[in-house]
């Protein structure tokens, strides 16, 4: 069974492959292989995103509904906005 910090983890290094292929195709933007790449990654990182925040909640405001995406706030205990 995968954890939260396993499946926080996997999230993360796609963000960064994904961010890392971006760069790359700013200065090669006719590398269709890379660009297919790229978007192999985002789908992969589009099916996992709904699936973390089904078992663990929303890890970015886009995802929450409003200030309710990070509760309780770290400086709150068991808290709420």
């Amino acid at each position: 069974m995968i954890n939260t910090n396993d499946c926080l983890h996997n999230l993360m290094a796609l963000r960064f492959v994904m961010w890392d292929l971006h760069l790359y195709l700013d200065t090669h933007p006719d590398d269709e292989e890379k660009l297919c790449l790229l978007n192999t990654y985002k789908e992969k990182y589009a099916a996992m995103l709904p699936e973390y925040e089904s078992k663990y909640g929303p890890l970015c405001p886009e995802t929450g509904a409003g200030c309710s995406w990070l509760t309780p706030f770290p400086w709150v205990k068991g808290g709420c906005c």
